[in-house]
C-alpha cells in the first residue's frame, strides 16, 4: 500500500502546492488523464472547504492531505482524508444546491462535485479537528 502525504498552509494559493503534490503521485500510481482531472477537482474542492469551513483562512492552521492506495488482486481504490481544526459537520444536514431557493447562489456545490466523482466515507470529528473521508477507483 502506497501512501502520500502533505501538509498545506490554509490559503488557498496553496493550490498549487497541492495539484503538484498531486500530478507526482498520479504520475508514480499511473493513473490516467482522466482520472487525474477528477482527481484534481475533487482533492482540490477538499482542501478549499477545509481552509474555508473548517480553518476559516486562519493561515497558521494546517491542512492534512492523506492518500493511501489499496490493491486487491487487479483493482485498486484510493483512500483521501483531508484534516483540518474545524469542528467539521454534518453530511445530512447540509441543504441541496439544486433545490429551486438555492441555484443562484454562489457557492454551496462542493460536495455536490464530490459526490460525482468519489464515495464519501465520513466526517470525523475530535477534540481539535475534523477528518472528511473519501475514496476513488482510479483508472
Amino acid at each position: 500500500m502506497n501512501s502520500y502525504v502533505i501538509e498545506l498552509e490554509s490559503r488557498c494559493s496553496e493550490c498549487r502546492r497541492l495539484h503538484d503534490f498531486l500530478d507526482l503521485m498520479a504520475e508514480r500510481e499511473g493513473f490516467s488523464t482522466a482520472f487525474r482531472h477528477e482527481l484534481g477537482l475533487v482533492i482540490g474542492e477538499a482542501f478549499v472547504n477545509a481552509v474555508r469551513h473548517g480553518n476559516r483562512e486562519a493561515a497558521a492552521l494546517p491542512v492534512l492531505v492523506e492518500l493511501r492506495m489499496e490493491r486487491n488482486g487487479g483493482s485498486c481504490m484510493l483512500h483521501a482524508d483531508v484534516s483540518d481544526r474545524g469542528r467539521g459537520f454534518c453530511l445530512q444536514s447540509l441543504p441541496d444546491p439544486r433545490s429551486p431557493n438555492r441555484l443562484m447562489q454562489p457557492s454551496g456545490r462542493g460536495l455536490l462535485f464530490i459526490r460525482e466523482f468519489a464515495e464519501i466515507t465520513g466526517v470525523r470529528r475530535y477534540l481539535h479537528g475534523s477528518t472528511f473521508s473519501f475514496r476513488m477507483q482510479p483508472y
